[in-house]
């Protein structure tokens, strides 16, 4: 957005009878576009034609457009879609965002000269957003970071299945007849995976003793440590990069695979762990989401795919 014409008026002391002339020969000439009620803007021209079309400019928008980096199992998603699309020929552009409320969030959306949106680690409280910017006509896809409630009906979402891996662990950990958890960490991405652990013992009638963390919680590894020495568990899992670090802390208590099952998250073992993994199809997932927004563009009588969970597959090392 360029500056107003009474700025521009003291800026170059002139009148602004001056500056409005020439704003509207800079408009009329396709330079700038003025959005009613909001100001005057550069014009966007698209990048590269394809062929004898101008392909579509998609956003890539991570969370709500604020991450000082890009975690990996954001950046895994999003990298994959970004490389699927630019593959088949359309214009990328990763978003960031300055709003704070909704409003500005929608607004700087829609400033943005795109024609589709793939929005990753997004939830379901931003639902009224992704309704009124699908309402606006913007091609959409969304990954989701938590379970989906009822106001995200008819959003095409993404999604990784933890509740049937949480099914999955549960069963290997009844089998082995393991009686008490730590779950390290407990957030809106794995509490599906500690509900379906929990799930499989309500069903069997038996009792599995967990002490889930946050880590957020102030000086939690302090306090993970003090409790594993205090009272080891059996089992023991650990959600993405903070393997290490917990890791480190076991060697400390002298706590090994032997005495204690660990389960972490593939993209972040080392060599020498042993315990179970679970595979997370990042990559898969943005492929997909990349997929059908291009068939989005591509088929004007394309069928919504709703609510799309990946499996995620478990193994042992």
């Amino acid at each position: 957005m360029i500056p107003s014409s009474k700025e521009l008026a003291a800026m170059f002391n002139v009148a602004r009878s001056t500056v409005t002339l020439v704003l509207q020969k800079l408009v009329a000439e396709g330079y700038l576009e003025g959005k009613r009620g909001i100001g005057t803007f550069i014009k966007h021209e698209n990048f590269i034609p394809i062929g004898d079309r101008m392909a579509p400019l998609v956003g890539l928008l991570a969370g709500d457009g604020k991450y000082f980096y890009y975690p990996h199992q954001v950046w895994a998603v999003m990298a994959s879609c970004g490389m699927e699309l630019t593959a088949q020929g359309y214009n990328v552009r990763p978003l960031t965002l300055t709003g704070m409320t909704e409003e500005d969030i929608f607004q700087e959306i829609s400033l943005q000269y795109l024609d589709g949106l793939a929005w990753f680690d997004s939830s379901p409280r931003r639902s009224a957003i992704i309704h009124r910017l699908k309402n606006s006509g913007l091609k959409f896809v969304v990954q989701m970071s938590s379970r989906m409630d009822e106001t995200c009906h008819n959003i095409d979402s993404f999604s990784f299945d933890f509740y049937s891996a949480g099914l999955e662990l549960g069963r290997i950990l009844l089998s082995e007849e393991r009686r008490h958890l730590f779950f390290i960490f407990e957030n809106s991405l794995t509490s599906s995976i500690l509900e379906g652990i929990r799930r499989i013992y309500d069903d069997a009638g038996s009792f599995l003793r967990v002490n889930s963390f946050d880590w957020s919680e102030a000086d939690v590894f302090t306090r993970i440590e003090a409790m594993l020495a205090d009272s080891p568990p059996d089992s023991l899992y650990v959600h993405g990069g903070h393997l290490e670090v917990v890791a480190e802390i076991c060697r400390r208590r002298k706590i090994n695979a032997e005495s204690c099952l660990m389960i972490a998250e593939a993209h972040v073992a080392k060599k020498d762990f042993h315990g179970y993994l679970l595979d997370i199809p990042f990559e898969q997932l943005g492929r997909k989401m990349a997929t059908h927004l291009s068939g989005m563009f591509n088929q004007s009588d394309l069928s919504p795919v709703g609510k799309t969970s990946l499996p995620v597959k478990i193994s042992y090392i």
